[in-house]
């Protein structure tokens, strides 16, 4: 187990250094640039001097260098705009965004799971062709645009809607909670129709087993063999696929965060993008990457754990 630990991480490193050539490349190759922002309405000559002053006339290798340089000893650097370290914004937003992306988790696993639990219960019928439709809807609506429908109609309908404010839970528990649910709710559908249809394909192949039937012979009820024996097996891919919806949230989040005002990480790195503010966007990119990188080495250490024969892989 060792052995096979080390070798995901031996590939981990290697893949970190290719995503930062990645997102210095493209951010580099993005058009404008912060000076050019920040001096809207100053002369050419003072447009150049502020970038000199920031350092963006310098060569490309030696941008990335010194980039690189920084990340290696842990110094995020500086915002081009606001001049506050990176750590300090990032020490900041950072629960903001784990508490949204956690209630997204609970919400994909816990509905997703039921969902296709019960439209295994009774396949093919009314309910089981319901349910399914419904999967294949929250794996085709856009987020931004039930984002943008989750505010509007209730407050047109309603006259409801959420905070205008981003509280904490510990400042507000009650308004930190109206405005996240209805965005961990929105960022969760399309990881609610990935989740039912998995748990839906894999109770019923768990529900054609030898075991089962045997059980059914014995004539244990339905719903101890539906959710004692056949949950039980049926969770096991579909915790693996969990593991592998950190992606889709981290990336959902730059834009449900910008949607419903929440100023997490995600927000921080599209206001940052809109800046030029390479560094801020840079460090972001790579942080959210180590993130998911990390989640696919705890899925596939979980693996090795569970079916020694890909400890040999």
């Amino acid at each position: 187990m060792v052995g096979y630990a080390f070798r995901r991480l031996l590939l981990f490193f290697p893949t970190i250094a290719i995503v930062t050539v990645i997102v210095f490349t493209m951010l580099q190759l993005a058009p404008g640039d912060a000076a050019t922002i920040m001096g809207q309405d100053a002369s050419p000559a003072k447009v150049e001097a502020l970038r000199e002053s920031l350092h963006l006339n310098d060569p490309i290798p030696v941008q990335y260098g010194r980039w690189i340089g920084s990340l290696m000893r842990g110094d995020l650097g500086k915002s081009m705009f606001s001049g506050r370290p990176v750590i300090t914004d990032v020490l900041y937003r950072l629960p903001t965004t784990f508490e949204l992306s956690g209630m997204a988790i609970l919400i994909t696993a816990v509905v997703g799971s039921t969902l296709g639990m019960i439209s295994a219960a009774r396949p093919e019928g009314l309910l089981d062709q319901v349910l399914r439709t419904f999967s294949v809807l929250g794996l085709s609506i856009p987020v931004f645009w039930l984002g943008a429908i989750v505010l509007v109609m209730p407050a047109l309908k309603l006259g409801y809607s959420p905070p205008a404010y981003y509280a904490g839970p510990l400042e507000d528990p009650i308004a930190n909670i109206r405005i996240l649910l209805p965005a961990a709710a929105v960022l969760s559908l399309s990881g609610v129709g990935r989740i039912s249809r998995l748990m839906r394909a894999t109770m019923l192949d768990v529900m054609s087993q030898d075991y089962m039937r045997t059980a059914r012979a014995k004539g244990v009820r339905e719903t101890t063999i539906l959710f004692r024996h056949g949950l039980r097996n049926g969770l096991i891919p579909v915790v693996t696929l969990l593991g592998l919806e950190v992606p889709f949230l981290f990336g959902g989040s730059v834009i449900i965060e910008q949607i419903f005002h929440i100023p997490g990480m995600g927000n921080y790195l599209y206001d940052a993008i809109n800046k030029r503010d390479i560094y801020v966007a840079m460090d972001m990119n790579v942080f959210i990457a180590t993130i998911v990188l990390l989640s696919s080495l705890t899925v596939d250490l979980t693996y090795g754990l569970i079916d020694p024969r890909m400890r040999t892989r």
